[in-house]
Formats: C-alpha cells, structure tokens, sequence
C-alpha cells in the first residue's frame, strides 16, 4: 500500500501505523483531500474514505483518484 502511494508526488502521508494510513493529496491548484485507507487483515482488502479538506465539491477528483490507486495497487501485487 505504501509503495502505491509513494507513486503520487501529491500525497503526504499524515498519520500511519500498522493497518491505517491517513494521506494528504495537495492538487496543483492547491486543494487538499484527505484519504484514510485501512487494511482489513481478515478479507485480505484495503478499505478507504476520502474526503475534501475545502468546499463542498471537488469535481469527482476523490472518485477517480481513489479509482487510479486501486488499479495501480491490484497492478503492483500481480
């Protein structure tokens, strides 16, 4: 997982420890989106919420970034 997010020059990692990372994506025009991702151990899955740090909407960027995460993960573990 972290190998995945060290692939975004966007991502800061805030907080972690053993099955949750929380990661800050700064956009270029400066909006920050937190990302809370946790491993579930037992259903062998990574379970995320992400969320804008300013305004009410943010154009599906959440959506697709989160999209792009788990293909390039699902890519890396093959």
């Amino acid at each position: 997982m972290r190998a995945t997010l060290s692939a975004y020059d966007q991502a800061t990692i805030a907080t972690r420890d053993p099955l949750q990372v929380r990661v800050i994506f700064t956009t270029a025009a400066g909006f920050r989106d937190q990302v809370d991702l946790r491993i579930d151990p037992a259903r062998q899955l990574i379970d995320f919420r992400s969320r804008s740090l300013f305004g009410l909407f943010d154009f599906g960027k959440n959506r697709s970034r989160m999209l792009d995460f788990s293909a390039r993960f699902a890519s890396n573990r093959s």
